[in-house]
Parts: C-alpha cells; sequence; structure tokens
C-alpha cells in the first residue's frame, strides 16, 4: 500500500512538474523491500511436473500444430510438430530476424501515437507491413508446407516473445496461442480437465487517464448482465484483486507498464496507483480468463533457460488458463471495437483464441492497431 501511493505521488508530481528525486529513493527501498518479503513467502509446494512425452503433446494439438523456436550460438532452429510428425528447419541467423522486430516494434509504437490521417502514418504503416512480410518468411514460410491453415501453438524463444504474430502474413486471421513452453501449453489443457467446472463469474474494470476505458466496460456490462462492474473509485487495487480471487473471465482496460529493470513490478494503473504481478500471488484462485486491454502488458524479460519475468508470466504460472494481451502499444479506439467483437465470439461459445483471430480478422482495415493482441496460455 505505501509503494503504491509513492508510486502515485510520482506520477502526480511528474505531470506537476515538481521534484521527484527523494520519492524515486523511497520508491526503490520499499521496492527492495517488497523483493526481501516475496523470498520468504510460503509457496504451494508443487513438485516437480513430468514432462509430456512427444506423444501425449501430439494428442493434445489434435488438428493443430505446434512451432517451437531454438536459438544456439546466434542461430535460429524452428520444430514443427504436426499430425505426429516432428521436423527440424533450419532459420538462419537470428540477428536479421531481431534487427526486422526491432523496426517492427518501433513502427507500430509510433502509430499508436499519430492521430488518424497524418501523413507519416501510411509510410510508418508500409514499412511495418514490410518487417511483418520479413518476419513471416524466416520464421514460419520454412514449415510452411506442414503448418497449412491449421490453428498454431507457437513457443517463442528469448525476444521472439515479444513478435505480435497476428501481423504476420501467413497468421491474419488464423487462431494462435503463444505459451513459454510445448509442456507449461500441455499442463494448462491438463489443469482444465483436473478442476471442476464453476460458475461464471465475470469482472470488468477500468482504470484512470484512459479515454475510452469507462466506456469500453459500461458496454460490455451489456454483454453480461450479472457481472461484477468496477470503475471510478471503485476499481481500486483492493476491490479489484477481491473481484479476481476465483473468477472466471476478468477484463481490466487500464494503463499497463512493463518493467524490463524489474519485471515482477510490472503493473496495471488503478484508481490508487498500481497493482503489480507481485501482488497478484495473493490470489487464493487465479481467473481462468484475463484480458488486459492495455499495452506492453504480454511481454516479459527472458531469463537463463527461456524463464520469463512479467506480468502475464506470473498469471499463467498461477494458473491462469488464458490471457489475452499486447506486446505493443494501443491505441484507445481500435482496443475498444477489438473487445467488444472479442467478447460477443466468447460468449457464442468461441475459444479465446478462435475469438481473438475473428475479432481482429473483422478490423482487418486497422491490422496495426490491434495486431499487438495475442493469446497467451491454452487457448
Amino acid at each position: 500500500t505505501e509503494l503504491r501511493q509513492v508510486s502515485a505521488e510520482i506520477a502526480g508530481a511528474a505531470r506537476g512538474g515538481r521534484p521527484t528525486r527523494a520519492l524515486l529513493a523511497r520508491q526503490t527501498r520499499l521496492e527492495t523491500h517488497v523483493r526481501r518479503l516475496s523470498r520468504h513467502a510460503t509457496g504451494e509446494g508443487h513438485g516437480p511436473r513430468a514432462a509430456p512425452t512427444r506423444r501425449e503433446i501430439a494428442a493434445a494439438l489434435g488438428d493443430r500444430a505446434l512451432v517451437e523456436y531454438v536459438e544456439l550460438d546466434g542461430d535460429l532452429t524452428s520444430l514443427t510438430l504436426s499430425k505426429g510428425r516432428l521436423t527440424g528447419h533450419d532459420l538462419g541467423p537470428l540477428a536479421p530476424v531481431l534487427e526486422q522486430l526491432e523496426w517492427l516494434r518501433f513502427a507500430l509504437s509510433r502509430l499508436a501515437r499519430l492521430k488518424r490521417g497524418e501523413p507519416r502514418r501510411a509510410s510508418l504503416l508500409e514499412g511495418a507491413r514490410a518487417c511483418a512480410r520479413e518476419l513471416d518468411r524466416r520464421l514460419l514460410a520454412p514449415a510452411g508446407s506442414q503448418l497449412g491453415d491449421r490453428e498454431l501453438v507457437i513457443v517463442p524463444t528469448g525476444v521472439l516473445h515479444d513478435v505480435p504474430w497476428p501481423m504476420l502474413s501467413s497468421l491474419r486471421g488464423r487462431p494462435l496461442v503463444v505459451s513459454p513452453s510445448a509442456a507449461a501449453w500441455w499442463g494448462l489443457l491438463a489443469q482444465r480437465r483436473r478442476r471442476p467446472a464453476r460458475r461464471g463469474r465475470v469482472l470488468l474494470a477500468s482504470g484512470p487517464r484512459l479515454r475510452h476505458a469507462t466506456a469500453e466496460v459500461r458496454a460490455l456490462g451489456a454483454l453480461y448482465p450479472e457481472s461484477t462492474v468496477l470503475t471510478g473509485h471503485a476499481a481500486d487495487a483492493a476491490g479489484v484483486l477481491r473481484a479476481l480471487d476465483g473468477t472466471t473471465v476478468a477484463h481490466l482496460a487500464c494503463h499497463g507498464h512493463f518493467r524490463s529493470d524489474s519485471p515482477l513490478f510490472s503493473a496495471l494503473e488503478l484508481a490508487d496507483g498500481p497493482l503489480s504481478a507481485y501482488e497478484l500471488q495473493r490470489l487464493r484462485r487465479a481467473p481462468e480468463l484475463i484480458v488486459l486491454s492495455a499495452c506492453d502488458l504480454a511481454t516479459s524479460d527472458t531469463h537463463p533457460g527461456d524463464e520469463l519475468l512479467g506480468f502475464a508470466a506470473a498469471l499463467l504460472d498461477m494458473g491462469t488458463r488464458t490471457i489475452i494481451a499486447s506486446v505493443a502499444p494501443v491505441p484507445d479506439a481500435p482496443a475498444k471495437r477489438l473487445m467488444l467483437g472479442l467478447h460477443r465470439h466468447l460468449i457464442a461459445g468461441a475459444s479465446p483464441a478462435v475469438a481473438l483471430a475473428r475479432a481482429q480478422a473483422a478490423l482487418a482495415a486497422l491490422e496495426s492497431a490491434v495486431s499487438g493482441f495475442v493469446c497467451l496460455g491454452a487457448g
């Protein structure tokens, strides 16, 4: 609570042009204390899960295909599992892929901040599409004959977790899921089979300083008449955490902040300040599906062994089955239109991966604005 208050004071001081040095020093001390306390928190005591066999993963995939990327000594390889057949593809050096990804993310970031009709938009959009085509050629074309038009499970490596996969030309409108590993994806599916069904509770919450957030949440409230709706001062950290616990579907329309220097302090901005990944660990039962209508919160920091740390990664580790979030900045108005379409498809019975793909396909004219959203976890 102290950290949240200090963070809010820092934001207010910055907007008002007041000095923040003393507040930042206090924030650093509090974050150090939170990290120290978290190391002494009681864990759940789960033993290591047995890794699934190729046959088990193939059975779980069904008609889907899995593409996993591996980097070794600067070279990239993809492993494709489709119809029980495992094939490797040499994709060449990783460096050209990273260069194209960096340019693509730069273009998407600039596009999110430009108003419609500005002259620079056309050139930036064409540049983004060119980068996406080149990424598609390097990452997916070698396995194209195996992948066909199947739904995909994608397991990236390193910074490939930041790829806006729905923008790649061969993936537009195609249902896909991005997962930390094949074993993690398989485990999330198995978890769904083990857990008993529960009543469908829905949480809709909006944060401050996001122009379309309250309107987005109220429009979704009309689709979910019995949902819990939190806006304004009611959407504070305590209220949102309380409502999140054990819910089935949670939709959070807030500013999101990814902290590359300390990924578990990545946070959603709520009425009284940031809600970080550390605080989510207080939930007794994580939501089954979380939609983060916010910028950058699908992003994670990659550590040795391809371990992911970040807001979305923490939720998956806690048992959330599927997360829909963005790996790039997102303009407010297109995000609202995407979210309404997404939830209509969910209510109609589509899986999260299919619902997102259909909603993005319906907004093809706004592809750059909505292609940062990806489906993480089990799908």
